[in-house]
């Protein structure tokens, strides 16, 4: 077959332009006229550039902090952190406000989950073990089944199982 792209260019944009119209790779080596394994080096390295960080354009620099309202306050923030260590926002708040704080109540609690250690998540229960005949489930169940002799018939199945073991019996009982 002869080839259709006269550059590395050209083939690499034939290559990704037919992989975005969903053809196979096999189709794609066949219409260029390279190997399978040249199709996936081009896909992959196409996939790497595009995931890639841009060189040319420059990495935004760091802003500066800003003051915030807390700032003031932050060696009584840390004493009554040190005296109170379950203290609430809230509680944190009026107490700022009543010594003359001026900002809202939405400053104070992030600076709570800044200062304040997030907390530790409650351990999973661990599930009960059962010895033999201490615990079983049990279910009753509808079925409709066909019979060859006697027709369509409405059943109900019981369930019974064992939790300390995997076996169960299962009672069908015809409804009259």
């Amino acid at each position: 077959m002869t080839a259709t792209w006269r550059s590395r260019d050209e083939l690499v944009h034939q290559i990704v332009t037919l992989a975005a119209n969903r053809m196979s790779k096999r189709a794609i080596a066949r219409a260029v006229g390279v190997s399978r394994n040249t199709v996936k080096a081009v896909l992959a390295a196409h996939a790497a550039q595009r995931g890639a960080e841009h060189s040319a354009l420059p990495k935004p620099t760091a802003k500066a902090p800003r003051p915030k309202k807390t700032d003031a306050f932050r060696n009584r923030l840390a004493e009554l952190f040190v005296r109170y260590p379950d203290i609430t926002a809230q509680r944190v708040f009026e107490i700022l406000r009543a010594e003359g704080f001026d900002g809202g109540y939405t400053a104070i609690k992030k600076h709570v989950r800044t200062v304040r250690a997030p907390r530790k998540p409650a351990p999973s229960l661990t599930t009960p073990t059962y010895g033999p005949g201490e615990m079983a489930e049990s279910d009753w169940s509808p079925y409709t089944i066909d019979f060859t002799s006697s027709g369509r018939m409405e059943v109900q199945a019981f369930s019974y199982v064992l939790t300390y073991s995997p076996a169960q019996g299962v009672l069908g009982l015809p409804v009259l």
